[in-house]
């Protein structure tokens, strides 16, 4: 994956590796969003990644380890904007069904507001010392 995010004043590029595993993307994704957010660049939101995996009895696991995604069929990731919670971007892979796509969603939904509340506990802590 190459993310590439451009902005106008000053231009910033940001390029991480390809992941092959969707909670490594989905760290990835939110490390780039506290160093664009400790660089002080003015954005239009904030964004957090979420990622999960449905196993072969079909329970959804939010953020799976090495061992769980063994046993997984699909995982998914989410990225979710801070401002009404809409997806930026997915990256799924295997194979699932509708319903378990959207119940993925919502879970991962859910959770990413302890992403973004992670992020505001961080500037609030780091932001006499920037």
């Amino acid at each position: 994956m190459g993310l590439i995010q451009a902005y106008s004043k000053p231009k910033q590029k940001l390029l991480p590796l390809e992941l092959n595993v969707a909670s490594l993307l989905a760290c990835a994704v939110n490390a780039a969003c506290l160093a664009l957010i400790n660089s002080g660049i003015s954005m239009k939101f904030l964004v957090a990644a979420v990622s999960c995996m449905i196993d072969q009895q079909d329970d959804i696991i939010l953020d799976p380890d090495n061992k769980q995604l063994l046993d997984s069929k699909a995982t998914l990731m989410f990225v979710f904007d801070n401002v009404k919670k809409n997806i930026v971007a997915c990256h799924t892979t295997g194979t699932f069904s509708q319903t378990q796509f959207q119940e993925s969603l919502l879970k991962c939904r859910e959770a990413s507001s302890q992403i973004f509340t992670y992020y505001k506990d961080m500037v609030k802590k780091y932001a006499n010392v920037m």
